[in-house]
């Protein structure tokens, strides 16, 4: 036994070794009772619940005729709004948005078309019935007939002509007009104005197609009810050619214009981007029934 030293004491500053490995205590033992977090487990923003939402519903609308498809979109572009408002970072979900609203489109029309398409054919063998019914109806009147009646033929006047339908007028203008957008009728459906371009190359991780990202900032205001601003009837057009929309990686242009309903009174912003070849074009906004163009600026 060393003199000084007594037995069963230890000093007051000795401990156990530090933990160097950063692996949890268990409940009870003096350390943490929570696991450490991994270094990037916040990293990664989570999606916002309605884009997770607005998927289902999305996936939902390609097998349940339209309501799940209306739902879908209606959510897409709530979710689009809050992801825009909140910080940057603070929500994700972007992605899920643009895929619900593409996938409920899809569904939405998908269903309207089959149902036009079985209404058409229901309506075809009633329509032949009756002429066949109408065919033997003027086969029996003539039978009847044994000599013909000697009175002079009646002047018989030319069929009644339906008017041609008139295309709507195309307004025209660049970057930085305000053009109105009319339907067939010559009723007023949308203001748009393409304020600003601007053109980007991406980055290592993102690069365009074609050469050049080309951003146009677009100010949307609905001048009557359920105006819907589908993405893909705007096109940009170089050289003849046109191209889609584009969803870049890059947050050099956000907020961006979703597809989304208007009614009246009601108005909209962001960008429309484009994998373009050249910085010199148009941008053109097509009808949805018969492409017939409603509006181009000249960029």
């Amino acid at each position: 036994m060393t003199q000084g030293k007594q037995p069963g004491w230890a000093p007051l500053d000795v401990g156990p070794p530090a933990d160097k490995t950063g692996q949890s205590f268990p409940p009870g033992s003096g350390g943490s009772p929570w696991p450490a977090l991994p270094p990037d487990a916040a990293g990664a923003p989570r999606p916002h619940g309605l884009a997770v939402v607005a998927l289902v519903f999305a996936v939902v609308s390609l097998l349940v005729p339209v309501l799940p498809g209306i739902v879908a979109l209606v959510l897409a572009a709530v979710a689009a709004r809050r992801v825009r408002a909140a910080p940057a970072g603070a929500l994700g979900g972007r992605g899920l948005v643009v895929v619900a609203s593409a996938l409920s489109t899809i569904g939405v029309l998908a269903w309207v078309g089959l149902g036009a398409l079985v209404i058409t054919q229901r309506q075809q063998p009633a329509g032949w019935h009756a002429a066949t019914a109408a065919a033997a109806a003027r086969a029996d009147q003539f039978s009847q007939v044994t000599v013909p009646p000697t009175t002079e033929p009646q002047p018989t006047e030319p069929p009644p002509t339906e008017p041609p339908t008139t295309k709507p007028k195309v307004a025209t203008g660049k970057i930085g007009d305000n053009l109105t957008v009319y339907d067939q009728s010559g009723n007023a459906q949308l203001e748009i104005t393409i304020t600003r371009v601007k053109f980007t190359r991406g980055d290592e991780f993102d690069r365009p197609q074609h050469g050049l990202y080309m951003g146009a900032l677009a100010k949307v205001h609905a001048l009557a009810e359920n105006q819907y601003l589908l993405d893909p009837n705007i096109y940009a057009r170089v050289g003849g050619r046109l191209y889609r929309q584009a969803i870049p990686l890059s947050e050099a242009f956000d907020p961006w214009l979703p597809g989304t309903y208007l009614f009246r009174g009601q108005r909209d912003s962001g960008w429309l981007v484009f994998d373009v070849p050249a910085r010199h074009g148009q941008l053109v906004l097509r009808d949805t029934t018969d492409k017939h163009q409603l509006a181009v600026w000249k960029y």
